[in-house]
């Protein structure tokens, strides 16, 4: 499964800061089918690319780089450039969050993507992907627990191929949220 966590990166350090917040989450639930993401998109611009851009990818690929070095490939960076949307007259990730997620999944398939900065062309085949916000903590074994849930019979998605549905089971799970008071 694949761990994700789409972000808007405004900053060379906040990238180092998120992509070591996936060794956190990686610590608290190893597991050798488990792989992390940041999916990137710059802040909106006036235009397509900004001085700053450059800076941004290459401290998030040097954190990749020095984790991967540490426990092996499982960490990832992908980084969408900026199109321009016509209504607010700027450069943007298109869809932001949702965007961002629905592309990883056709880069998983092999499909075309505005993903321009990528810390590896290869991925690894995987059933299940988990979106986490930037700020949420990815307790000890959650991400097994999530992955078990979805793989028990009772929650497994029917999916009806002529009308490209889920008819039965689940195809989405949301986890009851907690507040932390740190």
């Amino acid at each position: 499964a694949f761990v994700i966590v789409p972000a808007l990166l405004t900053s060379a350090s906040r990238a180092r800061e998120l992509v070591r917040s996936l060794e956190v989450m990686y610590a608290a639930n190893r597991s050798e089918n488990l792989y992390f993401a940041l999916l990137g998109d710059y802040k909106d611009g006036r235009t397509e690319k900004a001085k700053q851009d450059e800076e941004i990818a290459a401290a998030a690929l040097a954190e990749v780089e020095r984790l991967n070095g540490i426990y092996g490939p499982r960490f990832f960076y992908f980084n969408r450039k900026r199109s321009y949307d016509a209504a607010s007259e700027k450069y943007l990730g298109w869809e932001r969050k949702r965007g961002a997620i629905l592309e990883f999944v056709r880069l998983l398939h092999g499909m075309k993507t505005t993903y321009t900065v990528r810390s590896s062309e290869e991925l690894p085949q995987v059933h299940y992907v988990l979106t986490l916000d930037s700020d949420t903590k990815l307790r000890k074994s959650t991400a097994l627990q999530l992955i078990g849930a979805m793989l028990h019979p009772l929650n497994r998605p029917v999916v009806d191929e002529e009308r490209g549905i889920v008819t039965d089971g689940y195809a989405l799970l949301q986890p009851r949220v907690d507040v932390d008071v740190d």
